[in-house]
């Protein structure tokens, strides 16, 4: 996740306090960019709470958008072959 590039601009690796809590932050869990830097840290974050409320609403788009994701496109006089 991190490189050198992040060393030499902080002058230390990056850590979970320095990744926002956001949607995207939290994409392909459990393989997240969260996770990871959970992994990588002894205790939880200074800012648990936003990533909590994060991870909700991250499950509540994700609902909210499968019945979207799963229909199948509509049909147009140009591909129903009319």
């Amino acid at each position: 996740m991190s490189n050198g590039h992040d060393i030499e601009r902080l002058g230390r690796a990056l850590t979970l306090a320095d990744v926002r809590p956001c949607g995207i932050n939290l994409l392909h869990r459990p393989d997240s960019r969260f996770d990871q830097f959970a992994q990588w840290e002894e205790g939880p974050p200074p800012n648990l709470a936003k990533w909590q409320a994060a991870i909700r609403g991250n499950r509540r788009a994700v609902k909210e958008a499968a019945p979207r994701l799963l229909r199948p496109p509509l049909r147009t006089r140009a591909s129903s072959g009319s």
